[in-house]
């Protein structure tokens, strides 16, 4: 499912002379099932997404939003998450023949965390993911160049959870192509 969402943000460029506006927007983009079958042990999952709307706009940021996460007992648990170059698109899950909390997608894309449950069994928490902070944004527009980009978690423990939600600001710039004197610059400013 996708959601666009304008933001308002204008951002004003100014040259000797042109002027130039570019306009930021929120594109969501979230899973079908969105809580990919509270992610049980014995699953993998890729989530594939067509991101091909971006093309040619400028990736400001993005964030990977997971709701209300807990681990179902108070046992080890590990969630291994990875931003991936390509996947089919939509949530496909594969058998995972290790029970021996081993990532199933070790060596593919980028990982973007192990993360535990150190809370304990049943108490939910959100957690969130910047890319600029974790210095994938790059990784993430290289990726989005096919129009494609992906994740995989491979849950080692039962993680139940109230949905995944990808969300990307982006600019696409545009040019004006006609003069503008420095006095109808120092107009728009007033």
């Amino acid at each position: 499912m996708l959601r666009r969402v304008a933001t308002g943000m204008l951002i004003l460029g100014i040259l000797t002379l042109h002027a130039g506006t570019a306009f930021a927007d929120t594109f969501i983009y979230e899973p079908n099932p969105k809580h990919i079958e509270n992610l049980p042990h014995g699953k993998y999952y890729t989530w594939g997404i067509d991101v091909s709307e971006l093309e040619g706009w400028r990736i400001l940021e993005a964030e990977l939003q997971i709701t209300r996460i807990t681990n179902s007992d108070n046992g080890e648990n590990t969630l291994f998450i990875h931003l991936l170059d390509e996947a089919e698109l939509g949530v496909h899950r594969a058998n995972d023949r290790n029970d021996d909390f081993v990532d199933a997608f070790e060596g593919n894309g980028v990982l973007i965390d192990e993360w535990h449950d150190a809370n304990g069994a049943w108490r939910r928490d959100d957690i969130s993911y910047l890319f600029s902070d974790l210095d994938i944004l790059g990784d993430l527009t290289a990726y989005i160049v096919d129009g494609v980009v992906a994740f995989g978690f491979d849950p080692d423990c039962h993680f139940y959870n109230d949905g995944f939600k990808l969300v990307v600001t982006a600019e696409r710039p545009t040019m004006a192509t006609e003069s503008t004197s420095w006095g109808d610059i120092k107009k728009t400013f007033r």
